[in-house]
């Protein structure tokens, strides 16, 4: 029997009343219901089926995926203290190149903003008209949109377990505060997660990989670009345990205070693992930067105050840390830095009155520590350098490789460092760089030698080590070990005894000139026999047990009296 026509539309008549309370517009009953269980916070679910406008309060679930979606933003939220659920389901776009196209080639990162008319394109929008606060994104894989999630004037919005992927920018954060990335991922997309004018917003266990396209800032080269995690303008960020693998950039801060990078991981990124470019009060630390294909590992460019310290820094293309382009005034301090392809730590370009202080460089090819091209009054103190390689293009090129190479940079104090082992020289400086003060610096060669007696056998590892002290304009400073061990004036080589008849001699302080100016002054020296570090895993096994302060396996001079010339020269300590 027919149905009277009253109740046959009867639930379409409620439906749509439903669409005009919930959804702030009208829209079809098929796209937002009521939900069948109950939500986050006690209140009822809503389920979401197709592309909609959320406007009231509550707790929203995507009941199926929302496929190929040729509108210009898929699910809008434009309410207060809503959370939206998509519980692994997909919201994607149709990936259009007259949108992607423009947005890759945008000139800097500044003309990219999702309000703009022509980046209007998202997966999910949260406060495009209005400002709103306690907005929550769980749960959602979101794929081809110019912008996959976009918080605009928002406070207190989440972004938790989201997956954004082959979109122009995976998740960005415009002009919001107090709010939060994590557990999410980035990937394929031209940039992965950005922020750009917050504040108090962090970026917690997430991954950010294989975003490779360029977003360049106003101001700088292109090389200076950045395609992982993007921090603009902001203040109080935190990046911390996460991952960024294979982007153009690992993670970037620009013009950005007051924020921490820390306990990430950072692989293979083509120009910097992380960059910072006019920052000020950041701090980069406990991070893991290696592998970087063309740059450097951790680089600040025109930023100062700053603090890295206690990175593994390794395998990089160019430097593992680098300051340049006026940087002052910050600490680097307790980095690990190994076999980078140029220099372990780079101080260039005008970049003054930093602090390198008790890093430990190894197997870097050009330098373990360089201050090149009016690097002027900075202070290394307390740094360990060993076995610098030489083996790079560059070096080949210039001529020489040292444990710290002081290149057209004056006025420089060097303080209680070793160097251990380097190929060419421990101290380099070259190009008028003038007034360069040296203090207690230990040059160190690792060998086998006889300590026990003239017609003794028992050869065993040492640090041969000469300890000097000068100021310096265009000099190279090593000591010469092989020489001193073959003199024929006593015989057998192979021992260092001072005290025995007749005295065995000890190293030669190696000095020459790099610059018909070059000289030397204030030169003091110490040279003795010491155990090699046990601390130090990559020393010989066979350690000795020589006793430091025994004093026949010592001798100091006081202002000798050395004479260089533009061939090498050399003096006994």
């Amino acid at each position: 029997m027919a149905l009277p026509s009253r109740l046959v539309w009867q639930p379409l008549v409620v439906s749509i009343l439903v669409g005009l309370v919930i959804g702030g517009s009208i829209v079809p009953s098929s796209a937002l219901a009521p939900g069948p269980g109950e939500g986050a916070g006690s209140q009822q679910a809503k389920q979401i089926l197709s592309c909609t406008t959320i406007s009231e309060p509550g707790y929203y679930v995507v009941q199926s995926n929302i496929t190929n979606r040729s509108e210009d933003s898929c699910i809008r939220i434009e309410a207060s203290d809503v959370t939206l659920d998509a519980n692994g389901r997909t919201i994607s776009g149709v990936q259009n190149e007259t949108l992607l196209e423009p947005f890759r080639n945008a000139t800097n990162a500044t003309t990219v903003n999702p309000t703009m008319p022509d980046w209007v394109n998202h997966g999910v929008v949260v406060g495009e008209t209005t400002q709103v606060s306690n907005v929550t994104i769980s749960n959602l894989i979101v794929t081809d949109w110019t912008y996959g999630v976009a918080f605009l004037n928002v406070t207190r919005g989440t972004v938790r377990d989201v997956t954004a992927e082959r979109n122009g920018n995976g998740i960005a954060f415009f002009q919001s505060t107090e709010s939060a990335v994590s557990g999410s991922t980035a990937a394929n997309n031209t940039a992965g997660i950005v922020l750009q004018r917050v504040e108090d917003t962090s970026i917690l266990k997430s991954v950010v990989e294989n975003n490779s396209e360029e977003v360049v800032f106003t101001g700088w080269t292109p090389e200076n670009n950045a395609a992982g995690i993007v921090v603009q303008n902001a203040q109080n960020v935190t990046v911390a345990e996460s991952r960024a693998a294979n982007n153009s950039a690992g993670v970037t801060l620009y013009r950005t205070t007051d924020s921490t990078v820390t306990e990430n991981t950072l692989y293979q990124n083509t120009n910097d693992g992380i960059k910072l470019l006019d920052t000020t009060g950041v701090t980069v630390s406990e991070n893991d930067v290696r592998n970087t294909t063309t740059y450097d590992g951790i680089q600040l460019r025109n930023s100062s105050e700053n603090e890295v310290s206690r990175n593994i820094v390794r395998f990089n293309s160019l430097s593992g840390i680098s300051a340049t382009d006026g940087s002052e005034n910050n600490t680097i301090g307790d980095n690990h830095l190994v076999q980078n392809g140029l220099n372990g730590i780079l101080v260039f370009l005008n970049s003054t009155n930093n602090t390198v202080t008790e890093n430990y460089a190894f197997e870097n090819a050009h330098s373990g520590i360089a201050l090149v091209d009016g690097a002027d009054e900075n202070e290394l103190t307390g740094n360990v350098i060993e076995n610098t390689t030489g083996g790079d293009p560059f070096s080949t090129q210039a001529g020489y490789t040292a444990g710290i190479v002081i290149n057209q940079s004056s006025n420089n104090l060097i303080v209680d460092t070793v160097t251990r082992n380097n190929i060419g020289w421990a101290f380099y400086s070259v190009d008028n760089a003038s007034q360069n003060a040296v203090r207690n610096f230990t040059i160190a060669r690792t060998t086998r030698l006889n300590t026990t007696s003239p017609t003794g056998k028992n050869f065993t590892w040492v640090d041969l080590t000469e300890t000097v002290s000068f100021v310096s304009r265009d000099v190279g400073v090593d000591i010469n070990i092989s020489e001193s061990l073959t003199d024929p004036e006593y015989g057998e080589s192979g021992l260092i005894e001072p005290d025995w008849e007749p005295a065995r001699i000890g190293p030669y302080l190696r000095v020459t000139q790099t610059s018909e100016d070059g000289r030397i002054a204030d030169l003091s020296l110490e040279w003795e026999l010491r155990p090699v570090p046990t601390e130090n895993t990559m020393a010989p096994s066979n350690t000795t047990t020589v006793n430091e302060t025994d004093s026949h396996l010592r001798n100091t001079i006081q202002n000798p009296n050395v004479i260089i010339s533009p061939r090498v020269a050399e003096r006994q300590s």
